[in-house]
């Protein structure tokens, strides 16, 4: 009578647990974020600058409304990235300029309402910086020995403006990041694996062999600053060009991926997968403090892992990365919460059998 007293506690235990994830995501469908169908607000226009297939800082960026004369002025960051965040309706004329490279100016830009576009510069080393390039028009001759491409001149909508791609790279042993990508992402786990979080894990690299090119495969293609080059730390080098997500977890280097999880504010971080973007190597800093991404996956059915990981790519790709995608988080969290229910429901159906079992013993025992 105890033992069965006892299962039948533990079976309660889980009914519970499976009642509590239904009345959840219940909740969540008839009360989806009041942000659900926001769009968020893009800038009017931006864009990058490039000399020789590498960005550059520090330009100085000037649009000119040509009916009212109104100048705006913004400087491109350390990944080449510039914006501005007002600009009214009109016609502009937008220059580049830096130091030791030739001005470039892209005349009758229009600017419209609900209508974000991107603009990027290629500009050219000169020594003579007060050398102005005028953007060429039909009329003007082309240049008798081109040295490069000419800039493009079509506006393209922002959210298709040079999305970065993501690529992987194993970070083997001390091996530090390389310089030069548009953002460092990280595959972390913060503490070996338990039987029951082993799967978990496994689903995560094998998303990660699976859905991520090697950034050998693409690095002679695309320039480095448009990679968003996702690590993982291993604690030796692969023996073959694919190695299998068992592998992978066996060569998994805990003690350097935890090391980088400290650089995370919230203090530890047990369990994982975590997935970390930042602009700047996490083998650089102390503690992470200007804009970054962070996902936490440690409640994460494995069935659902993959999706998640498409999600991180996908929000990766932003320029601005560290916002939440809100919509396609919402409908993954509801997704997560259903493979919840579903691990739970054979926790539901065993805890009303035990239920009657329970009762028809009782029923017997007081019988006797």
């Amino acid at each position: 009578m105890t033992r069965r007293l006892k299962d039948s506690s533990e079976s309660r235990r889980h009914g519970l647990l499976g009642i509590s994830l239904l009345a959840v995501l219940l909740m969540v469908a008839a009360n989806p974020p009041c942000c659900l169908f926001a769009q968020q607000t893009e800038p009017p226009l931006r864009g990058n600058v490039f000399s020789q297939g590498k960005a550059l800082a520090e330009v100085k960026v000037t649009a000119t409304n040509r009916s009212t004369g109104r100048a705006y002025t913004a400087f491109t960051d350390p990944a080449g990235q510039y914006s501005f965040l007002e600009l009214s309706d009109g016609t502009y004329d937008v220059k580049a300029e830096k130091d030791r490279y030739e001005r470039f100016t892209r005349k009758g830009i229009a600017i419209r309402s609900g209508k974000p576009a991107a603009l990027d510069f290629v500009l050219k080393a000169s020594s003579r910086p007060d050398l102005e390039k005028p953007h060429p028009t039909k009329a003007a001759p082309p240049p008798a020995t081109p040295t490069m491409p000419p800039p493009p001149t079509t506006l393209t909508p922002t959210g298709g403006d040079q999305p970065r791609v993501t690529a992987r790279s194993f970070l083997v042993g001390k091996d530090v990041e390389k310089d030069g990508y548009g953002l460092y992402s990280y595959l972390l786990f913060g503490t070996p694996p338990s039987e029951i979080i082993r799967n978990r894990y496994q689903e995560a690299i094998r998303a990660y062999l699976g859905e991520i090119q090697d950034v050998k495969s693409v690095q002679e293609y695309i320039p480095p600053q448009r990679l968003n080059v996702t690590y993982l730390p291993l604690t030796r080098e692969p023996t073959g060009a694919n190695p299998t997500p068992e592998w992978v977890l066996d060569s998994y280097n805990y003690a350097r991926s935890e090391a980088l999880l400290l650089k995370v504010p919230g203090g530890l971080h047990p369990g994982g997968p975590y997935l970390i973007s930042t602009l700047t190597p996490l083998s650089k800093v102390d503690i992470l403090v200007d804009d970054y991404l962070y996902l936490d996956l440690s409640a994460v059915p494995p069935g659902v892992i993959l999706p998640w990981i498409k999600e991180f790519m996908a929000q990766a790709s932003q320029q601005r990365f560290w916002e939440k995608r809100d919509y396609a988080q919402w409908v993954l969290k509801l997704r997560t919460a259903i493979e919840d229910m579903a691990v739970a429901l054979p926790a539901v159906n065993k805890a009303g059998k035990d239920w009657k079992d329970l009762v028809a013993s009782i029923v017997w025992h007081g019988s006797k």
